[in-house]
């Protein structure tokens, strides 16, 4: 009976820590890939709410929305038409 050629062992484990190395790289990428695309989505919303409130400012006669503020442990934050974001403290 002739013998057939096969593997060795560490033919076989080289082969398997390579795919282990592709994986970890896919995983990586596929994460990063993720948060870029979370964090688009974030912008997209928050350029959605700004010409949201735009527009009501326009409709309204130069008035913005009433905030929620006034009730006690909230945290608030106002943004101006310029785009800078101030943190409103109302504990007094």
């Amino acid at each position: 009976m002739a013998k057939r050629p096969a593997f060795s062992l560490i033919e076989l484990l080289v082969v398997i820590a390579l795919i282990g190395i592709l994986v970890a790289v896919a995983t990586v990428s596929y994460s990063t890939i993720q948060k870029r695309s979370r964090d688009s989505r974030r912008v997209t919303d928050l350029k959605t709410i700004q010409q949201g409130l735009e527009q009501y400012y326009t409709d309204t006669n130069s008035s913005y929305p009433s905030s929620p503020c006034s009730s006690a442990g909230v945290i608030c934050f106002r943004i101006s038409r310029q785009g800078t974001t101030r943190k409103i403290d109302n504990t007094g």
